[in-house]
């Protein structure tokens, strides 16, 4: 009698759950990728890196028509004490103390930045280059005009940077610069937004998955994206979500004791294949529970055992053998760029920005040197010189041939999103293991909602 009792209050309170639940169909909304990022199909590693400083220069080159060429010079070559003052078109090349390379490694160093006063910029083109000095300088953009208030010096420059000086030939024979200007803004589509209610592309980053670590906001996320975490606004959002993106660093990195005896070296080697074995199951499991909702698309990061030239290869089917067998979960490059419902995204796991904070003291705000990276056209201005990329001779895929309406970056310390004039939306996003949040992106008008797992 008092399990009949217990049934059926059991059955009154299921079917008073199922009745305060809100249901809402998921809309899933394709993602489309582009090949931009993949490397060719036939690689030549063997090629000079010189050719992409050539292709900059050549792709960027018509970017500069808004400017007035009265003085240009044709080439550095050309430069002359008498010509007074004069424009000079290439690319800043930065000579830095504590840049790290094979024979001089400062890696030992715990500092965010390796800036030093006594680093020192050129501009070069295809016949040369020549040291350049900095007096009440600014940058000069078609779309801010003269920025910031304060002078510009070698210190808020990195390698990379097309542009076009101002300046006089100084009698030491240095270029002393007043003005950089900078290329126009890329040419933008008109987004064909197929879906106008709100459905949501979902952008997280930094899993940072071991079996053995603290899962806690990953579980969360799991329960989020399967609706069975919140209620009211909550529950209406997870049902909204048409895509989920993964922005690198799935897999948390591997820490290993220096290796000292053959035997110890084949024991250590044995526990580290056992234990990404064992991660990269208990991944594939969990990424699979959330492709049964929604599908999900994966990138590589900094952590994560692929490639480390970018553009990263995406994921192979070694590593999720589950989702493989799934047409709902699609593997991305890094960096990555897909249009969905009309919008076009260009997306990172974050290595772009990293490395550009490391060497520059324009900002320490990760968003504003995602905006320089808008206002350079090239969302990888230190690749190759200090951020390793592969050597492509036809094209350079970092640069900015067409503005994206979603620019986000994965694995940074904060979350913050900025407007480059309605244009473009600017993202970055924090790991997830620490912080819990991710974002939310209305694709029906691009608001975004930062979302923080409690």
């Amino acid at each position: 009698m008092e399990e009949k009792v217990n049934e059926g209050l059991m059955l009154d309170l299921i079917q008073k759950f199922e009745a305060n639940r809100i249901f809402v169909d998921r809309q899933d909304i394709p993602i489309v990728q582009t090949p931009r990022f993949y490397p060719p199909k036939q690689k030549n590693y063997k090629a000079q890196y010189a050719h992409i400083n050539t292709l900059r220069n050549e792709l960027l080159r018509d970017r500069f028509d808004w400017i007035n060429k009265n003085n240009l010079k044709e080439n550095i070559q050309q430069l002359n004490h008498k010509d007074g003052e004069v424009k000079l078109f290439g690319m800043i090349s930065k000579e830095m103390k504590y840049k790290p390379h094979y024979f001089n490694q400062v890696s030992q160093l715990n500092t965010v930045r390796v800036t030093d006063p006594t680093d020192y910029c050129y501009i070069e083109d295809r016949t040369g280059r020549i040291r350049i000095a900095f007096k009440n300088c600014r940058f000069i953009s078609n779309l801010f005009g003269s920025y910031p208030e304060r002078d510009i010096t070698h210190m808020d420059l990195v390698t990379g940077i097309v542009c076009m000086l101002e300046g006089r030939l100084q009698q030491n024979n240095s270029f002393m610069v007043t003005k950089i200007f900078l290329p126009s803004l890329a040419p933008q589509q008109i987004p064909q937004v197929i879906f106008q209610k709100p459905h949501y592309l979902c952008i997280a980053s930094g899993l940072n998955y071991e079996v053995s670590g603290n899962s806690y906001f990953l579980n969360q996320f799991v329960n989020f994206i399967q609706g069975n975490t919140y209620h009211g606004y909550g529950q209406i959002l997870s049902q909204q979500i048409s895509q989920v993106v993964i922005a690198g660093n799935l897999f948390a990195k591997q820490g290993q004791d220096p290796l000292t005896g053959s035997m110890k070296v084949q024991q250590e080697y044995k526990q580290l294949y056992e234990q990404m074995a064992a991660n990269i199951r208990g991944l594939d499991d969990i990424i699979d529970k959330m492709n049964q909702v929604t599908p999900i698309n994966l990138m590589p990061g900094p952590n994560d055992a692929v490639n480390q030239l970018l553009p990263q290869n995406p994921f192979t089917r070694t590593y999720f053998q589950k989702c493989f067998e799934s047409s709902e979960v699609q593997f991305l490059s890094n960096p990555c760029e897909f249009s969905i419902n009309g919008y076009d995204v260009i997306g990172s796991s974050g290595q772009n920005i990293q490395d550009i904070l490391k060497y520059q003291e324009f900002s320490d705000q990760e968003i504003d040197l995602m905006e320089q990276t808008i206002l350079w056209s090239n969302i990888a201005p230190t690749a190759p010189d200090s951020l390793k990329c592969y050597p492509y001779t036809h094209d350079d895929p970092f640069v900015l041939k067409e503005l994206p309406h979603i620019y986000f970056c994965g694995n940074m310390s904060e979350f913050k999103y900025k407007r480059i004039q309605d244009k473009c939306l600017l993202l970055t996003i924090p790991d997830l293991k620490t912080t819990g949040q991710f974002a939310l992106i209305n694709l029906s008008n691009l608001e975004c909602i930062k979302f923080e797992l409690q």
